[in-house]
C-alpha cells in the first residue's frame, strides 16, 4: 500500500497540484480529470495522511474485523479482547466488512495502514486460509490472530468439542435408564468440522454407555420442520435429546413439548434459570477471548512466541438429577 502525496499524484495524473488540491478539497474540476485522478489513486491504492495524531492513537489499539453476520458468540469473544486490552491499557476498534475476499482484503489494507497494536479476524473456513496466506505476507510487523467460525478446533484454538460432547453423554447417561434411546439432534447451521466432531462425541459417549441412539437433523429456522421432528419424539417415545447447539435447543425448548429432556450447548442465558436444559456443554466464550488477548499481548512482547489456546468445554449440570423421573 503506498502513501505518496499531491505532487506524485499530478505527476502520474498529468495534471497540476493545485488540480489535485481541488479534487481533495471539493472544488470544481473537470469531469475526465477527476477521473484521471481517481484512476490514479485506485491503481496505487492510495490512503490518505490523515495526521501523525490520529495515527499514533492507534498504536494502543486492536483491531477487530468481523463481518455482517457476526454472532452472539463471536461478539462474547471480542468482549474477552476488550476485558483484556483494558486491563494492559489498550483499547479495541470493531469494524464489519462483508463476507468476500474483497471486503476482506480492503478493510485489512485500511487497518494495517494506522499500525495498530494488533489484529483480530473473525472469518470462515472458506476464506480462512487465503486471509492467513495474505497475512502472513502483508503483516509480518503486526501481531494477528484469525479465528475460524466453521473449524475453531484446529489452527491456534483448539476447542474440544468432540471429548466435551462424549462427557455430556457420560454424565446424561446417569440420569435415565439405559434401555432408553438417547437422541441427537443436528444443526444444519453448524460449520462441517464442529458438526463432525460434536457427533463423533456423542457416538463415542453412547458406545461407552451402551446406549441405543438416534440421529435426527433439525431446521430450526422451518416451523414446520421443528413440529414433524417434535411429533416424531412422540410417535417413537423418544425422551432424552442431545442438542448439538444452543439454536437447537431454543427451537425444541420453545415447542410446547414439557416431556422431553434436552441438554444446551454454549454460553450462560437466562433461559438457564427455567431449567428447560438437564446439562450445558458451557462455552466460556469471553474466557476464549481474553485467551487470544493474552497471546496477542506475549506475541507482541515476546516475537519470537507463537501462542496457541487449548480450550475444554465444562458440563454443567442445570437440572438437580432429583428432578429427573424417568
Amino acid at each position: 500500500m503506498k502513501k505518496f502525496g499531491y505532487k506524485e499524484i499530478a505527476k502520474l495524473a498529468n495534471v497540476s497540484v493545485a488540480t489535485v488540491s481541488r479534487y481533495f478539497t471539493k472544488g470544481y474540476i473537470a469531469k475526465e480529470t477527476k477521473k484521471r485522478i481517481e484512476a490514479i489513486l485506485r491503481e496505487n491504492e492510495y490512503m490518505p495522511s490523515l495526521g501523525s495524531k490520529l495515527v499514533k492513537d492507534r498504536l494502543n489499539t486492536i483491531f477487530v474485523i468481523a463481518t455482517e453476520e457476526c454472532d452472539m458468540n463471536q461478539y462474547q469473544i471480542i468482549h474477552g479482547i476488550e476485558q483484556g486490552a483494558r486491563s494492559r491499557g489498550k483499547s479495541l476498534l470493531l469494524s464489519k466488512c462483508q463476507n468476500n475476499m474483497t471486503s476482506y482484503i480492503q478493510l485489512i489494507k485500511q487497518v494495517l495502514y494506522f499500525k495498530p497494536y494488533s489484529l483480530v479476524l473473525f472469518t470462515d473456513q472458506a476464506h480462512y486460509q487465503d486471509i492467513l496466506d495474505y497475512l502472513e505476507k502483508n503483516c509480518s510487523k503486526i501481531p494477528y490472530f484469525v479465528y475460524n467460525t466453521d473449524k475453531n478446533d484446529q489452527g491456534r484454538i483448539k476447542v474440544r468439542n468432540q471429548s466435551a460432547f462424549q462427557e455430556l453423554v457420560i454424565k446424561f447417561s446417569k440420569t435415565f435408564d439405559k434401555k432408553n434411546t438417547l437422541v441427537y439432534i443436528d444443526d444444519p447451521y453448524l460449520g462441517e468440522e464442529i458438526k463432525r466432531l460434536r457427533y463423533e462425541g456423542f457416538k463415542q459417549g453412547c458406545e461407552r454407555e451402551r446406549l441405543n441412539n438416534k440421529y435426527f437433523e433439525l431446521d430450526w429456522k422451518d416451523p414446520m420442520n421443528v413440529k414433524r421432528v417434535g411429533t416424531s419424539f412422540y410417535r417413537l417415545n423418544l425422551v432424552n435429546i442431545v442438542c448439538a447447539s444452543h439454536n437447537v435447543f431454543l427451537a425444541l425448548a420453545s415447542s410446547g413439548d414439557k416431556n422431553i429432556i434436552l441438554t444446551d450447548v454454549g454460553y450462560s442465558s437466562a433461559i438457564d434459570s427455567m431449567e428447560r436444559a438437564a446439562f450445558k456443554v458451557f462455552v466460556d466464550y469471553v474466557r476464549i477471548g481474553l485467551e487470544i488477548e493474552k497471546v496477542l499481548y506475549e506475541s507482541t512482547e515476546y516475537p519470537e512466541r507463537r501462542g496457541e489456546i487449548n480450550y475444554s468445554p465444562r458440563i454443567v449440570e442445570i437440572i438437580p438429577q432429583k428432578k429427573f423421573s424417568n
